[in-house]
């Protein structure tokens, strides 16, 4: 089906590098490097976090690494609305159709925001009683509730900010949201350092601090995308007569709803496995923390094409060009599970120096070093469901990866993680082994999806 040369991502004459629209060439290359740079960015904000706090307390990584699911649950809200945003733009501008883009970046940009303020309000009232729900330990309990209400109930700038950044992606314009997670990490990092290493005394301390750090450089950063979205000359105006168009608002949440739902399923899936953890002891959710903040740099590149082939698969569908767009997605689901089983394996060969870096407690190195091995196969699945749910939600089929996504989750993931890891004695590694059996599986189901061509019937123009 493909020759060796096809795999070339640099060959400007390969017809899987390059859309041509009335705009220029679009570049798979272009589009896709910065976003490895965003993705890898926006992850190492949490790392960073994590590692600082390490040197103050294990304890301390729990509280906050179980409050940032909830609030990766929190923000993943503004991701799939701006995937909602991304694809509705990038189907109309294959099409023709600029002034239908245009109107659906204001709207996706002021969902986000009324968005944010709601989830806020609920994130500071039921801190308490969901973190309770995962079977927090007492003594993690108070740190948790802080972060969470903190940075959860401030999220208008990260909410706004992941809007315009999809818009700009839409745009075909990747580098700005690169530049912009630049300066929001470089600012974390410095204050996280000031916060907890404390080489001179400040008002913030402790998580409460980190948290604050955290907050302050969403919002420096916010207004830096908004600085550069104006530059693109897009010519979004939110209070133009007639910009709030209910089809496209209504062609946006057919994306984003769907995807917000897989989303948080699989985000809640991981809240429980969470909490089916904190049945075993602290030790393994302070693990599963650690492990989690070292595999995510296996896959990223893996996301970042996934994504990047999604927005060439949308521009593609606006074109009617779904032959390319079927081609285009086989290649890049093939480059993206070959190099996401190099990155894993090269992780899992490195992983006691890796796990040394976070904390010297030998039995959480012990319990991390062994599913570090079986999140190998973990990260092919996954590879396989960055590419084929980003290709199917672009081409409009979101509710398709959203019933798969569920039923995975909750008939494999969930049930499987208890089964082996609490009935059977497994801990820590029988829930990775459910993990591992989530994402293959879902993946082949998506694959298949591909391959049956119903997508086709699926597009917004």
């Amino acid at each position: 089906m493909f020759r060796l040369k096809d795999f070339d991502i640099f060959d400007r004459k390969n017809e899987y590098n390059y859309i041509h629209t009335a705009n220029g060439d679009l570049s798979y290359l272009k589009l896709t490097l910065p976003l490895i740079v965003e993705t890898v960015l926006r992850n190492l904000m949490n790392t960073v976090s994590v590692y600082i706090l390490g040197r103050f307390s294990d304890n301390s990584v729990a509280s906050v690494g179980v409050a940032s699911q909830i609030i990766n649950a929190v923000t993943l809200f503004y991701s799939v609305i701006g995937t909602g945003v991304t694809v509705v733009i990038n189907q109309n501008l294959g099409a023709g159709n600029h002034e239908v883009g245009r109107k659906a970046a204001a709207i996706g940009i002021t969902v986000c925001a009324a968005l944010a303020v709601i989830l806020g309000a609920l994130a500071n009232v039921f801190a308490v009683p969901v973190l309770k729900l995962l079977q927090l330990e007492d003594a993690l309990l108070p740190e948790a509730v802080i972060y969470l209400r903190i940075v959860a109930g401030i999220s208008i700038f990260q909410a706004i900010m992941t809007a315009m950044m999809a818009v700009s992606r839409a745009y075909g314009n990747t580098l700005f949201p690169v530049v912009v997670s630049i300066l929001m990490n470089v600012l974390n990092a410095i204050g996280s350092y000031l916060v907890i290493i404390r080489p001179f005394e400040t008002p913030l301390t402790g998580v409460s601090g980190v948290a604050v750090v955290r907050v302050i450089s969403e919002a420096i950063s916010c207004l830096v995308m908004a600085g550069f979205l104006r530059k693109l000359a897009i010519g979004v105006r939110f209070r133009e007569k007639g910009v709030y168009s209910f089809k496209i608002t209504r062609d946006i949440l057919s994306i984003g709803i769907p995807s917000g739902v897989q989303g948080f399923s699989y985000t809640f899936s991981q809240l429980v496995s969470t909490s089916i953890l904190a049945v075993i002891g602290a030790a393994a959710i302070s693990a599963k923390i650690y492990v989690e903040n070292i595999v995510v740099y296996s896959y990223l590149l893996g996301m970042a094409l996934g994504q990047g082939n999604g927005l060439m698969v949308a521009r593609l569908i606006g074109q009617k060009n779904t032959d390319l767009a079927r081609r285009m997605t086989y290649r890049n689901l093939i480059i993206t599970v070959v190099l996401n089983g190099i990155f894993a394996g090269c992780i899992a060969l490195a992983r006691y120096p890796l796990l040394s870096a976070f904390t010297d407690e030998v039995k959480i190195i012990q319990l991390a070093a062994v599913v570090m091995v079986i999140d190998v196969i973990v990260e092919l699945g996954r590879g396989m469901n960055h590419v084929m749910q980003s290709a199917l939600s672009a081409t409009g089929d979101a509710r398709y990866t959203m019933i798969v996504n569920v039923i995975c989750s909750w008939g494999i993931a969930i049930p499987f993680a208890w089964l082996f890891g609490v009935k059977l004695g497994m801990g820590l590694t029988g829930c990775w082994i459910s993990f591992a059996m989530d994402e293959v599986i879902r993946g082949t189901l998506n694959v298949l999806r591909w391959r049956s061509g119903k997508w086709k019937t699926k597009a917004l123009v």
